[in-house]
């Protein structure tokens, strides 16, 4: 039992490392983006691969063009000791302050590992299912 409530305890905060970075990113601020991605960090988005400091200044860049915001929702979460994976879904909406806004959406699935008792992002996948402008 205690097991159990260990695991569901390290699930939520697994889930919460995710929801912490996107209201880092919707904030613009890029130390606390940082702050989660391990050193060895990468996403695949789409076709592209990037690393850690190609991801950051990527956002960086697109920081002063727009605010970007998600949702994320259907956690599906494992934890094994310091390794855990999830996949979800990200309802994102891209509003440039210059434009139309966009809903964009997203399947993903991380890789997170347990360093120094914190969860860090080690390897993101996204896969874009669908974008459209907000009416």
């Amino acid at each position: 039992m205690n097991n159990a409530k260990n695991i569901h305890a390290e699930s939520h905060a697994v889930e919460q490392t995710l929801t912490d970075w996107y209201s880092a990113i919707k904030r613009q601020d890029i130390e606390a983006v940082s702050a989660p991605l391990a050193p060895e960090f990468w996403i695949v988005e789409n076709a592209e691969l990037l690393d850690r400091k190609t991801l950051l200044n990527r956002l960086a860049e697109g920081f002063p063009v727009g605010v970007l915001t998600a949702t994320l929702s259907d956690f599906h979460t494992d934890v094994h000791d310091d390794v855990a994976w999830t996949t979800l879904r990200n309802h994102e909406i891209w509003m440039p302050y210059e434009g139309v806004a966009q809903r964009v959406e997203f399947i993903e699935t991380v890789v997170l590992k347990k360093i120094a008792d914190r969860w860090m992002i080690e390897r993101y996948h996204a896969t874009l299912l669908e974008t459209a402008p907000l009416a």
